[in-house]
């Protein structure tokens, strides 16, 4: 374990960074447990931690990609990934820490539109590099009624990137159907995905890319509402995309939902004060 994160050529090169060699030191270290407490007795213990945290989980990320992808990492790239998702981390935790903590329960319930707008809440299951991930789109009307969406599957090699190509993949799909001067209200809740969409400075480093083409697509939506929404609310997407991994969902789902989709979609409906019936 202490080679394969620490000392090895390659690791230490990352470690001995320029931009992380000054706040973390890893010499003399026998067992990796015992390097990690130390560090919380560092004057600055928790904020140590999280950097090394990051750093510990791209070199993880970085050698399964060597392993399964045939993708090489240099330390460098590593290093910015890095510090790039804890310094985003830190903005997003600030700001939110701004934010009432309050939540009432109706937010935490999926609401309905407006009447002649049409919400859409997307959602990504994320296994692993491997075997990739699933994403969803269910739109839904005023009376909650399930008017169309999508499940794929994708390759992604991390949670956040399978979020941000479940939200370019639904951005496609809407301008096939003809929908992109309608009234939308696009919801997921991946705070990250949310919080870089309205404030591209939030960007994650790694992610840059894939960020930068949803802005191109975004800009074709001029009636689009992009919102945060608590888990509880996104269950029908979540629910789909889940479903999709697991090939639970038939090819026809859309006009014959299974039950356990019906289920949250009239649980929705029933606690809006909407009637299940057309």
């Amino acid at each position: 374990m202490e080679h394969l994160f620490l000392s090895c050529p390659w690791t230490s090169s990352i470690w001995s960074h320029p931009l992380v060699r000054n706040s973390i030191s890893f010499r003399g270290v026998h067992r990796i447990e015992k390097w990690l407490l130390d560090l919380l007795d560092n004057k600055e213990g928790l904020l140590v931690l999280e950097t090394t945290a990051s750093i510990l989980w791209q070199i993880w990320k970085a050698r399964n990609n060597s392993v399964f992808r045939q993708q090489r990492s240099n330390s460098e790239q590593v290093v910015q990934v890095a510090l790039a998702n804890v310094q985003s981390d830190r903005r997003y935790n600030g700001k939110k820490q701004n934010q009432s903590s309050q939540i009432s329960a109706e937010t935490q319930r999926w609401q309905p539109p407006e009447k002649g707008v049409i919400k859409i809440n997307i959602d990504a299951s994320y296994l692993s590099a491997i075997t990739g991930a699933s994403v969803a789109c269910v739109c839904r009307n005023s009376s909650g009624f399930l008017i169309d969406g999508f499940t794929r599957t994708v390759n992604a090699s991390s949670a956040l990137q399978a979020e941000v190509l479940a939200f370019s993949l639904t951005l496609q799909f809407l301008l096939q159907q003809g929908k992109a001067k309608d009234r939308l209200v696009l919801e997921s809740d991946c705070a990250v995905l949310v919080e870089a969409l309205l404030h591209p400075d939030l960007t994650p480093w790694e992610s840059r890319a894939l960020f930068h083409d949803c802005a191109s697509l975004l800009l074709r939506f001029p009636n689009l509402q992009i919102q945060f929404c608590r888990r509880e609310a996104n269950s029908v997407a979540d629910r789909a995309a889940k479903a999709h991994g697991a090939s639970l969902l038939s090819s026809d789902w859309l006009s014959s939902p299974p039950s356990f989709l019906l289920d949250l979609m009239y649980s929705d409906m029933m606690w809006n004060g909407s009637s299940i019936f057309r």
